[in-house]
């Protein structure tokens, strides 16, 4: 037998592939990528007049508040049906010093409670309570402030009406002072919610006062 015999030449010339080579080379070959296709943004239709006219005139009524912010309204709306601001003197009971200043009746509150920086501010002389008293928002949620640890006495006048009055100390934010639930049981007094007037016609008897005319 002669010599190559049989066999498959895959002697080429210089700076030439061999056939088997080319087709081994097709093979290891990566495909290429799939080609990506952006869809072709959609012709734009025309909106009917009428639907123009209509959005034109939400654009008008302003941007539409969020259902959060609306939630939100609708309690400030509810706590103003049951809350009133009413103009009080505070005289500190060490000092005499007194103070003119704006408190909240609030019937969601159950207690009556004055703002912690206020008092810081005014150094007032508060004393420390015998247990802690766990502070919770109208919301439920804890007060920033934690656990209220003090307190302070003072006396306080709404009108002609004068008493000394417990306070506690937290954080109220924007107001100073939180008349709450606890007073407006035991003092009853005759408020009208939607024009924000009350009288003092019900006091108990060791209050030896009763005042018929309206204080806002």
């Amino acid at each position: 037998m002669a010599r190559g015999e049989g066999t498959t030449s895959t002697k080429t010339e210089k700076g030439s592939i061999a056939p088997e080579a080319q087709s081994l080379k097709k093979e290891e070959a990566p495909k290429e990528s799939a080609e990506i296709k952006v869809p072709e943004a959609p012709k734009r239709t025309r909106v009917p007049d009428a639907v123009q006219r209509k959005l034109a005139a939400e654009r008008q009524k302003g941007p539409q508040p969020s259902r959060l912010a609306q939630e939100l309204r609708n309690y400030q709306a509810e706590r103003k049906r049951h809350s009133m601001d009413v103009y009080v003197q505070i005289t500190g009971l060490d000092s005499g010093k007194t103070r003119g200043v704006k408190a909240l009746l609030d019937s969601g509150c159950s207690t009556c409670c004055i703002d912690t920086d206020y008092v810081r501010a005014e150094k007032l002389d508060i004393q420390e309570l015998p247990q802690p008293i766990v502070a919770r928002n109208a919301d439920n949620t804890e007060n920033i402030s934690g656990r209220i640890t003090h307190y302070v006495d003072l006396r306080m006048r709404i009108g002609p009406h004068v008493e000394t009055r417990t306070f506690l100390l937290m954080c109220l934010g924007k107001a100073r002072i939180f008349i709450g639930l606890d007073w407006l049981t035991e003092h009853n007094p005759e408020v009208d919610w939607q024009e924000q007037t009350m009288r003092f016609s019900r006091c108990p008897e060791r209050c030896h006062m009763r005042v018929t005319r309206s204080i806002k």
